[in-house]
């Protein structure tokens, strides 16, 4: 699978939980096992990663509200940094999918903010996005 070229999200399905990527289709199988990314460590740099997701979410209506020591601007920063941007990519598509409400059912608290347009925005990449 070449990601300049095609949605690796057509292909392949993160689970936030584990970290591991399950094949949508065959191609997404054979990306998985080419690239081995369902090895422990990177499984395991995504479950990290969407902890960090959950946690800057948790403090965004806070800092907006300006009731903590954080900008809402940082946090989002501090989303968009993270190593594994694979994960919050998959945040925001699964967000919208049915089911999303088992998906984030440990996390309810922060399905309202991954649907909040200025939120979706400022951390969901888009191809134009990616051209630049």
């Amino acid at each position: 699978m070449d990601p300049t070229t095609e949605d690796p999200f057509e292909h392949l399905s993160l689970s936030l939980l584990v970290g591991e990527y399950r094949p949508l289709t065959e191609k997404g199988r054979q990306t998985i096992d080419v690239c081995g990314l369902n090895r422990f460590s990177l499984a395991k740099a995504r479950q990290n990663v969407y902890q960090v997701v959950v946690l800057c979410l948790r403090e965004w209506s806070g800092a907006v509200r300006g009731e903590n020591l954080y900008e809402p601007g940082r946090l989002l920063h501090m989303i968009r940094e993270q190593p594994c941007a694979d994960v919050c990519q998959a945040v925001l598509r699964q967000v919208q999918q049915p089911g999303a409400a088992v998906v984030f059912a440990d996390v309810p608290d922060t399905v309202r903010l991954l649907l909040d347009q200025q939120v979706r925005d400022a951390l969901l990449v888009t191809t134009e996005a990616s051209a630049e």
